[in-house]
């Protein structure tokens, strides 16, 4: 639901009953980074007319001195390569970048937004071609006019691909990501839990779901934030078969168990 404020809100209930607030990203963040995409694009293609210049150079030079017929079709598969290229970066851009870097692309990670799927969840490779597939409704009739309107009229922010695609574009609140030295747990509190070689039973994809919650808890209200952790814990504890102290949270318990995983395997990300 939409707010009064400057920077609207809308709350998510996921399928596990979480309740998620996010803060919506408005026309301003959403325009800069598109401005900051389309840069990006138009520097990708750039380099890739200089390097078919370089490379026809490269045939001329040899057609010049073999003078052979395999030299002289070279320049037509150049040019056909070259549109292909071109044409990947202007419309797969989006659609790779919202699927592999989940929801953002390089100027949404500027602008700390993401692209979400309504439920909360993040997006994946359909949603993400489904949204930028109607990017050429969204741009009629030109510089965004349907965009920018559906946008300003949606209580969720959304233009016409986010309203097929069933996404929302949110804001990503700067202090979600733990500092540093969250992890840097004293002496004193590593004596309470002891995880040994344990810790080895937990998998990297284990690890990114903790770590993925550590980074956005604070956008959960306090109630949902110990159920989810609680949640994710208790797995976590029945496999390592160690217990959890009774005075410790289980937010602190995968605080611990994430700094002892990253410790045990340094090198992987």
């Amino acid at each position: 639901m939409k707010q009064s404020s400057l920077e609207p809100k809308i709350s998510i209930r996921t399928p596990e009953n979480v309740e998620i607030q996010y803060r919506l990203a408005g026309i301003g963040s959403r325009g800069l980074a598109l401005i900051i995409d389309n840069l990006v694009q138009i520097a990708t293609i750039i380099i890739l007319v200089l390097v078919f210049i370089i490379i026809n150079l490269f045939f001329t030079d040899l057609k010049r001195i073999f003078g052979s017929e395999f030299f002289e079709s070279i320049p037509t598969w150049l040019i056909a390569i070259l549109f292909i290229g071109i044409y990947l970066v202007r419309m797969g851009y989006f659609v790779l970048f919202e699927t592999f870097w989940n929801g953002q692309t390089p100027g949404k990670k500027l602008l700390r937004i993401r692209t979400v799927k309504e439920d909360g969840y993040v997006v994946g490779f359909i949603e993400a071609m489904t949204r930028n597939l109607l990017r050429i409704v969204d741009i009629l009739p030109g510089l965004y006019g349907v965009g920018l309107v559906t946008i300003f009229i949606s209580s969720k922010e959304k233009r016409i691909g986010d309203y097929v695609a069933g996404t929302i574009v949110v804001k990503e609140k700067v202090q979600s990501i733990p500092s540093p030295e969250e992890f840097k747990l004293q002496p004193a509190q590593r004596s309470l839990i002891d995880f040994g070689s344990s810790i080895t039973k937990i998998n990297n994809q284990e690890s990114k779901i903790v770590k993925s919650f550590l980074q956005r808890r604070f956008e959960l209200n306090s109630t949902s934030r110990r159920q989810l952790a609680k949640k994710i814990a208790l797995p976590l504890i029945e496999k390592l078969a160690i217990p959890k102290p009774s005075n410790m949270s289980y937010e602190i318990f995968l605080i611990y168990l994430l700094q002892a995983y990253e410790e045990s395997t340094p090198f992987i990300e």
